[in-house]
């Protein structure tokens, strides 16, 4: 297919003998015999799709039509014909695979009675029904001229028809030809071109579904020539060998499990309206009120993660989790689940190292989408990171409804798991963590610091009552102070050395130790 003037009928039986086919079919000639078909095509209009349609088909599907294949000249040329090649080709897959599959299907049961393999499968045979519908192979090939170089082609070929009609007439041997009406006017030719050009973009949408590209017919005849056989070889280079066909067309396409997946989607999410109306609407809730706001605080990121609240037991639900997939995968959101159980120290025996917890589960849901692809600089980048801090601290849970980050039993837990466990605080310093701003984190460790020393000392007691556990959730974590602070260490003092070399080791060793 390709512009008018293109060279389109002029390379038809070029292409014919380079893929060893017989028939072609050119679309003007074969909707010349229809009245109806014949004024749309002498005003240089697109005939109606339907008549097209039923032209081509029958053309096809004749009988006689050459097995190995068929040229078909002009087609598609509209949007609604391009969707009619692709259905064509779908509609033909489907009947090669299911004739396919029967023949196999016959043939292994066949080899499972003691028939032998040569005589079970018809290989070659051509009045099998799965010869009769071969796997489809569609090969494209669009030329392209500019508006000037077509209406020149079109002018040109009406002049070659006339010269060619006259010298018939003259010599009184010879087939004359048609002259189309549309090749006399220059301003026919013109409009012509305008019809192609305003369905350009539509029979561009093949390259959805058929690789091909545009040649440019321009300039020799020669160079056309060698360029579509190019494409040609091109085209084939991508088709897979029968055999290589056949031991994987049984594996689902891509699209098609998408398509499927997309179709159990609907399904679920008008299960869980219909029949858990409650619970789904809550989920929606859930979604609106925390989801959405993280979402929308992480857009340029692409992704962000959604963890379930303490006590929450909505989310506990297998439903519920599932209702909250299906709902931002419906809106075009990535989710990955995950259940995580954390183990939360709950009270310590500060005598024995002895600590209890609790097993805690919360739902991790990772959420990925399209992040933002604008760059915003200069004013727009203040403004937009303003824009982004307000909505981070509306979304961002007041300091009397949460607890501070990194404190508590969720820090005591992570810095328990990340120390091997086994039960012992080991060198970990245990805090109060229940202090408020005005009390001084520092100072809470020196008590801690002198507690510790009193007890290796000997000024209290070296062991703890049970009542000096206290609950672990009330404790912070932090790095253990020096076993020896810097003011209980000996000092040296310079002036009283004795200046010889024994003093000076005796000196350097009193500070060693």
């Amino acid at each position: 297919m390709g512009a008018p003037g293109s060279g389109k009928g002029t390379n038809t039986v070029f292409i014919l003998e380079s893929r060893g086919l017989t028939r072609s079919v050119t679309m003007s000639s074969l909707l010349q015999s229809d009245p109806r078909i014949a004024a749309a095509m002498a005003a240089g209009e697109l005939v109606p799709d339907e008549l097209v349609a039923d032209a081509l088909l029958e053309t096809v599907f004749d009988p006689d039509t050459d097995p190995a294949g068929v040229l078909v000249d002009g087609f598609p040329r509209t949007a609604l014909q391009v969707d009619l090649l692709k259905l064509l080709h779908d509609k033909v897959e489907e009947k090669h695979e299911f004739y396919a599959a029967a023949a196999a299907a016959k043939a292994n049961e066949a080899v499972a009675k003691g028939a032998a393999a040569k005589d079970a499968f018809s290989f070659g045979d051509p009045d099998s029904a799965e010869a009769r519908w071969p796997r489809p192979s569609f090969k494209v090939v669009v030329l392209y001229v500019d508006q000037a170089e077509s209406v020149r082609r079109q002018l040109a070929r009406a002049r070659l028809a006339a010269t060619h009609n006259a010298r018939v007439l003259d010599a009184g041997a010879g087939q004359l030809v048609d002259v189309r009406a549309t090749d006399v006017d220059e301003a026919l030719c013109r409009r012509r071109y305008a019809v192609f050009k305003r369905h350009y973009s539509t029979v561009l949408r093949l390259r959805r579904w058929f690789v091909f590209s545009l040649i440019d017919s321009g300039g020799s005849l020669d160079a056309t020539r060698a360029q579509i056989l190019r494409e040609l070889r091109y085209q084939s280079s991508l088709d897979l060998d029968e055999g290589t066909y056949a031991a994987i067309r049984h594996l689902p396409l891509a699209a098609e499990l998408a398509r499927e997946a997309r179709q159990r989607l609907v399904q679920q999410l008008d299960g869980h309206k219909r029949r858990h109306e409650a619970l789904f609407e809550r989920v929606v809730d859930l979604i609106s009120g925390e989801v959405v706001p993280l979402l929308r605080s992480s857009a340029l990121a692409g992704f962000a993660e959604y963890t379930s609240r303490r006590g929450d037991e909505l989310l506990e639900s297998p439903l519920a989790q599932q209702m909250l997939i299906d709902v931002l995968t419906d809106r075009g959101f990535g989710v990955a689940h995950s259940e995580v159980e954390k183990v939360v120290p709950v009270r310590v025996d500060l005598s024995t190292g002895r600590i209890e917890v609790s097993r805690e589960r919360k739902q991790v849901f990772r959420v990925t989408f399209e992040r933002g692809s604008s760059v915003v600089r200069g004013a727009d980048a203040a403004a937009g990171g303003a824009s982004a801090a307000a909505a981070a601290a509306s979304a961002a849970p007041s300091p009397a409804s949460a607890p501070a980050a990194g404190t508590g039993a969720a820090a005591a837990a992570a810095s328990l798991g990340g120390g091997g466990g086994g039960g012992a605080l080991g060198s970990t310093t245990v805090v109060p963590r229940h202090l408020d701003h005005s009390q001084s984190l520092d100072d809470a460790e020196a008590r801690w610091a002198r507690r510790r020393r009193g007890g290796v000392s000997g000024e209290g007691s070296s062991s703890s009552s049970s009542s000096d556990a206290r609950p672990l959730q009330q404790y912070r974590l932090h790095p253990p102070p020096p076993r020896f602070s810097p003011e209980r260490r000996p000092e040296h003092h310079p002036e009283d050395d004795d200046g010889d070399e024994e003093g000076g080791r005796q000196a350097a060793a009193s500070s060693r130790e």
